[in-house]
């Protein structure tokens, strides 16, 4: 009850939890779970986290006041009521996006009392002023509100601009995501096998579906890291940032490689926790700017078959705002114009994420009087990009081969 945390935080990309999945996949069904909560099967949610503190550290689950995400811990130590916003809860495995509400039946299921969980409440409330004292620490002279803001992901969305249906933004850094805006969770079976999530939107009545790659500026880092010691000279020399210099590089030609981005697994449409980075159609011809380019297609392939998969199950999507490390390259961007054949336009912001809470605060504290209405005034587009109608037909052909090849050799994966 102090604020104080019993036990570390557990990473999302931790396997703790795997056994306690399989548990409430059991007493709930797959399909329930993902009509109330969204979510596909994965450890990484926080009902299965708490679950495995029940089983593996009962004396610290106990001990424990709330289980809470990271938006309540802050609040709560800053002397707040314990509060989340419903697109954090959306992440838990235990909220009904639906009625927007922790849903007792799962909770019942998993036989985890509701008192363990914060108060939900939608984006942009206020939920009091910062106490004096703390207000007079932090050095802050004026009165203070706390307003709820939202998941990083889906404000990143926001942030982009993304608040008409078939808008759609994608963050390229460590990892790429995709945020897609619908009007409604598109949970059926076709989008489970493919383990896409649905989250509530920080704008009402809305959703947004994710699309996740793990293996994008990730790789380009490994790239450099591992096999780039001349590139690192030569930028050195020239005093220019390494990834310009592997645009450079890349703009030369096409690639002759296929490069699968699966250095951490597959995620979203495949699912193949034991896939692995793949790079094929090497000859003695092969050049390091064949590699770099064929790192840089194959991350774009992969966000053109989540578009392909999401597009063929329903969901509409029109252009790509981009934003994240990969959106300064302007010739990442044309490419996935190129490939994609959407339009791709660039934010005049870096952290789209830090925009969209800004703007949700002032929202709630009355400067704003629509959400949507502050974002079409600020967020602007530096370019827009647009596909080559050749380009986009000899990467049409390159992609039916590409979504070809995996699942002939996936079966490999897990002897490897």
């Amino acid at each position: 009850r102090d604020g104080k945390a019993l036990y570390n935080m557990i990473c999302s990309f931790d396997i703790r939890g795997i056994e306690e999945n399989s548990f409430i996949n059991k007493k709930m069904g797959i399909k329930k779970l993902y009509d109330i909560t969204g979510l596909p099967p994965s450890n990484m949610y926080g009902l299965n986290r708490i679950l495995w503190f029940k089983n593996s550290k009962p004396e610290t689950y106990k001990k424990a006041y709330k289980f809470v995400p990271w938006d309540a811990y802050i609040f709560y130590n800053l002397g707040f009521d314990c509060i989340s916003e419903y697109s954090v809860c959306s992440r838990t495995l235990a909220f009904d996006i639906n009625n927007k509400k922790w849903s007792e039946l799962i909770l019942n299921k998993a036989d985890v009392p509701l008192t363990l969980f914060p108060e939900c409440q939608p984006s942009g409330s206020v939920i009091g002023a910062m106490p004096k004292k703390l207000q007079e620490e932090l050095g802050f002279k004026k009165k203070v509100n706390a307003v709820t803001g939202g998941f990083d992901q889906i404000c990143a969305a926001l942030g982009s601009g993304v608040i008409k249906e078939g808008m759609a933004s994608v963050g390229s850094g460590t990892v790429e995501c995709m945020q897609v805006l619908v009007p409604e969770p598109l949970t059926t079976d076709k989008m489970l096998k493919g383990s896409y999530p649905f989250s509530n939107h920080i704008l009402e009545g809305y959703y947004i579906c994710l699309a996740i790659n793990f293996g994008a500026g990730s790789i380009l880092k490994w790239f450099r890291d591992n096999l780039a010691l001349e590139e690192k000279m030569q930028a050195s020399r020239r005093k220019i940032d390494i990834f310009k210099l592997f645009d450079e590089k890349a703009c030369r030609s096409e690639s002759p490689l296929f490069v699968y981005p699966y250095f951490e697994g597959a995620q979203t449409p495949l699912n193949d926790p034991y896939a692995k980075g793949i790079m094929m159609g090497f000859t003695l011809a092969t050049k390091k700017e064949d590699i770099i380019r064929g790192i840089l297609e194959g991350i774009t392939l992969e966000l053109k078959l989540n578009i392909h998969e999401l597009e063929k199950n329903g969901i509409k999507i029109d252009s790509l705002n981009a934003s994240g490390g990969g959106s300064k390259s302007d010739f990442w961007l044309q490419l996935k114009a190129d490939i994609t054949g959407k339009p791709i336009r660039s934010l005049n912001v870096n952290e789209a994420g830090c925009l969209a809470t800004s703007v949700i605060a002032g929202y709630g504290i009355g400067k704003y009087r629509r959400i949507e209405d502050a974002i079409s005034s600020i967020v602007k587009f530096k370019e827009e990009y647009y596909p080559d109608r050749k380009k986009f037909e000899y990467y049409e052909n390159r992609f039916r081969i590409y979504e070809k090849i995996f699942p002939l050799i996936s079966r490999f994966m897990k002897e490897i």
